[in-house]
């Protein structure tokens, strides 16, 4: 079985998320079981419950650092995209006891007009991020749109966790692209406006 790790954030296949919990939470979540591998899930809350989400993700847990305070820092590293099946609850620890991985729909191809768009779009986003925001090119590697870029498209955008786990739950590649290129444009529009109010300097980022 492996331990399953609600968040309030969604982490997306490719993605990475460093996190900082105390020993006692660390041990919690980990204690006894495969250590190197979790399935993250969003969890919101819905009538003052917790609800999980169907669709999680199967991560990987890499440079795992005990701090002087008590604390052990970690990175998620999302892998693949994966259903839920059956979820037990062992010593007050929810674990997944069977969960399926999902398969993508490869419905898109380089010659696609969305691909192009999503290239144009990413292209324009690039340039006007260079001029509000340049610290937030660091390490942006999108010269080339390619199809299994979508995740990491998504990753980088500013998105709500809800529109995340839309993301995650498609399994059309094509409509992930849509999705990006509907999420572009709405950047760029806030990049525009951000350029032309000089006043306005709150840009949130994820």
């Amino acid at each position: 079985m492996l331990t399953l790790f609600p968040m309030s954030l969604v982490l997306l296949p490719g993605a990475r998320i460093p996190l900082t919990v105390s020993q006692q939470q660390y041990d919690d979540l980990f204690a006894g079981y495969v250590t190197n591998r979790v399935i993250t899930v969003l969890t919101e809350q819905e009538d003052g419950e917790d609800m999980l989400a169907d669709v999680g993700c199967l991560a990987h847990i890499e440079q795992v650092e005990r701090l002087g305070n008590d604390e052990i820092t970690f990175t998620l590293v999302g892998q693949v995209r994966c259903h839920l099946d059956d979820i037990v609850e062992k010593r007050g620890r929810l674990l997944v006891k069977s969960y399926h991985l999902l398969e993508d729909e490869v419905d898109l191809k380089l010659e696609d007009p969305v691909m192009s768009e999503t290239q144009s779009l990413t292209n324009v986003y690039l340039d006007l991020l260079a001029d509000v925001d340049p610290e937030m090119l660091k390490g942006t590697k999108f010269t080339h749109v390619k199809p299994r870029d979508s995740y990491k498209l998504a990753d980088y955008l500013v998105l709500s966790e809800v529109e995340r786990q839309e993301m995650l739950q498609t399994s059309s590649v094509r409509k992930r692209f849509s999705m990006a290129a509907a999420f572009l444009k709405r950047e760029i529009a806030t990049l525009k406006f951000l350029m032309t109010d000089p006043q306005n300097s709150v840009y949130i980022t994820n």
